[in-house]
C-alpha cells in the first residue's frame, strides 16, 4: 500500500472557482477562534491549541511553511515556524514577547523575521542573525540570489530596508513611517508602506529602490480617508498592493494595480481589511478579514470566500502554487547488458519535482543507481537475471514498479553461441530453441520470472539442434529463458501472451 504524504490529504477542492488552465493550490495563513490556523484549498489546518496568529505563508518545493506567534507557557508570546503543519522552530525570550511576522526559504535554510518587544530581529533556522541593530520591527522578508532583504520600521521611526542585516535604504520621510512589505525583482527593490510627519496625517505609497513610485489612495488623517498598503506582489512587471482605507471611520479592503485602484467585491461586508496579495496564472488573490470575525480570500472580482467565521478570525497571508502531482513511473523496461561492457539506462517518471529514486532488491554487480537522476550505470561484472523493484518518491506520494536486467556473458555474445534462436516470441505457450552450431551441447534450459524466481527447468544433455519448451501454464507476462551450454550461458527475454 502506498504511503500518502499528509499534504495530499489536505488537497480537497477549494471553494474558489478555479478557471485557469493550470490547477493551483491556494495556501492561506491567519487566525481562527484566536488560534494560529492555515488553510490549503479551503481545508482548515489548526496549528496550535493555544492562542496565536499566522502572519506569513510560503511554499517551497511543495512544502508549506508558516510563521507567526503563539502564546508561550506564561503570559508572553513566542515566535514560531511550522512546516507542513508541524512546529519546526520556536524562539522564546524570558519575560518578553516574540513574534515572527514573515517567513522565507532559501535551500535548506528557513528564515523568519519579526521582533522581540521593540527590537527587530531576523532568525535563520531558529538562530538570531547578526545586524539589524537599528531595527524596531522587521515586517517582511525576501531572498534573492542568496541575499536576505528585510523591510520594516527602524528604531528612529523610519521605513527601512536592510540587506543581509545592514542598513540599506531609508524610505518614507517623516517622524513615523513603516515599510510593510518588500519584493525584489532583478536589481530592483519594491516596498509598500506609509508614513506621517505628525502621527495624524498619513502618506501611503510604493517605492522602487529609493524613489517614490505610486501614491496609493489618498492621504488623510488616522480617522478618515487614509490608505494603509499592507501586502505587495510584483508579477510580470506589474505592481499589486493589497491594503485598506478608512472611509467614514469604516475600514474598506483595497487592491491597487500599478497605483490605480482595482475594485474588490465587498458587498455585504462591513469593516473589512486586506493584508496580502499574490498573483498566479493571471489570477489575483487577496487575503483579509471582515471585522476580525471572518477569514476571507478574494479571487479577482469575485465575491470573497469565507474560510472560517469565529471571534478573532482573519486571513493574513496567501500564497498560490501549481498543483502537486504524485510520481508515476513511465519506464516500461530496461535494456540488457553484458559483462565488462559499460551500461547506462535512465528511469523516467511524471510528477512534481524533485523526484528521488531508490531500489528494493539488488542491481547487477557493478551497477548503481543515482537517486537524483534515476540513472542506472556502471560496468556489469556478473552474468545472470537480476530482478528488483524501483521506487520513485516526491513530496506527495511514491510509485513502485518491478524490473529485471539481463546481463549476458560477453564471451557467449561474441562466439558462435549467438547462433541460438528462440521463437516464436511473443508466444502463446510453445517455445522452440534452435541451435545452429552443433559444436556445443545444451545442458539445461530454465525459465525465470521478473523477480528472478526459477519456475521451470529442463535438464538436457544433447546435441539435438531443436528443442521445445511448453510455458502455456504460466500467466501472461515477461519471462527469461536461460540456456546453459558447455561453453557458457545465453539469456533471452520471452513474452508470454
Amino acid at each position: 500500500m502506498k504511503k500518502v504524504n499528509k499534504i495530499l490529504i489536505l488537497l480537497a477542492i477549494f471553494g474558489l472557482s478555479i478557471s485557469s488552465a493550470t490547477a493551483q493550490i491556494v495556501c492561506v495563513g491567519g487566525v481562527s477562534d484566536d488560534k494560529p490556523t492555515g488553510w490549503i484549498n479551503g481545508v482548515q489546518i489548526p496549528l496550535s491549541t493555544t492562542s496565536g496568529i499566522v502572519y506569513s505563508v510560503v511554499v517551497d518545493n511543495g512544502v508549506v511553511f508558516a510563521a507567526g506567534t503563539e502564546k508561550g507557557s506564561g503570559v508572553f508570546n513566542v515566535a514560531k515556524v511550522w512546516k507542513n503543519g508541524v512546529a519546526l522552530h520556536t524562539v522564546s525570550v524570558p519575560d518578553k514577547d516574540v513574534c515572527a511576522h514573515a517567513v522565507a526559504v532559501s535551500g535548506d535554510d528557513v528564515y523568519m523575521a519579526g521582533y522581540v518587544n521593540l527590537t527587530g530581529k531576523v532568525w535563520k533556522n531558529g538562530e538570531e542573525q547578526p545586524g539589524y541593530d537599528n531595527a524596531s520591527h522587521v515586517r517582511s522578508l525576501c531572498i534573492s540570489d542568496g541575499v536576505v532583504y528585510a523591510a520594516g520600521l527602524s528604531s528612529d521611526g523610519k521605513a527601512t530596508v536592510w540587506k543581509d542585516g545592514e542598513l540599506y535604504l531609508t524610505l518614507i520621510a517623516g517622524t513615523i513611517s513603516v515599510a510593510c512589505s518588500i519584493a525584489v525583482v532583478g536589481e530592483d527593490i519594491y516596498t509598500a508602506g506609509y508614513g506621517s510627519n505628525d502621527g495624524i496625517t498619513w502618506y501611503p505609497g510604493v517605492f522602487k529602490n529609493e524613489t517614490p513610485l505610486y501614491t496609493l489612495g489618498t492621504t488623510g488623517t488616522n480617522s478618515i480617508g487614509v490608505s494603509y498598503p499592507m501586502g505587495l506582489c510584483v508579477s510580470d512587471g506589474v505592481v499589486y498592493v493589497a491594503g485598506h482605507e478608512i472611509v467614514a471611520e469604516i475600514y474598506v479592503a483595497k487592491l491597487w494595480k500599478d497605483g490605480e485602484p482595482v475594485a474588490l467585491n465587498t458587498d455585504g461586508l462591513w469593516h473589512n481589511m486586506a493584508y496580502s496579495v499574490f498573483v498566479f496564472g493571471g489570477d489575483v488573490y487577496v487575503a483579509g478579514t471582515d471585522n476580525l470575525f471572518k477569514a476571507l480570500v478574494w479571487k479577482n472580482s469575485d465575491a470573497p470566500i469565507t474560510l472560517a467565521e469565529s471571534p478573532s478570525c482573519a486571513a493574513y497571508s496567501v500564497y498560490v502554487t501549481p498543483s502537486f502531482e504524485p510520481p508515476i513511473i513511465t519506464t516500461t523496461s530496461l535494456p540488457d547488458g553484458a559483462v565488462d561492457i559499460s551500461y547506462s539506462a535512465t528511469l523516467e517518471a511524471t510528477g512534481t519535482a524533485p523526484i528521488t529514486w531508490s531500489i528494493e532488491g539488488d542491481l547487477p554487480d557493478g551497477l548503481s543507481l543515482d537517486p537524483d537522476t534515476g540513472e542506472i550505470s556502471g560496468t556489469p561484472t556478473t552474468e545472470g537475471v537480476f530482478a528488483f523493484t524501483v521506487k520513485a518518491t516526491n513530496m506527495i506520494n511514491s510509485d513502485t514498479k518491478a524490473f529485471a536486467i539481463v546481463i549476458k556473458s560477453t564471451g557467449i555474445a561474441e562466439s558462435a553461441m549467438g547462433n541460438i534462436s528462440v521463437y516464436p516470441n511473443p508466444t502463446g505457450g510453445e517455445l522452440r530453441i534452435e541451435m545452429c552450431d552443433m559444436r556445443y551441447e545444451i545442458c539445461d534450459i530454465a525459465i525465470f520470472d521478473t523477480f528472478g524466481r526459477k519456475l521451470q527447468v529442463s535438464n538436457l544433455k544433447s546435441q539435438i539442434s531443436n528443442h521445445q519448451i511448453d510455458i502455456s501454464h504460466l500467466p501472461t507476462g515477461i519471462y527469461f529463458l536461460r540456456i546453459q551450454t558447455e561453453n557458457g550461458v545465453v539469456v533471452q527475454k520471452v513474452v508470454k501472451e
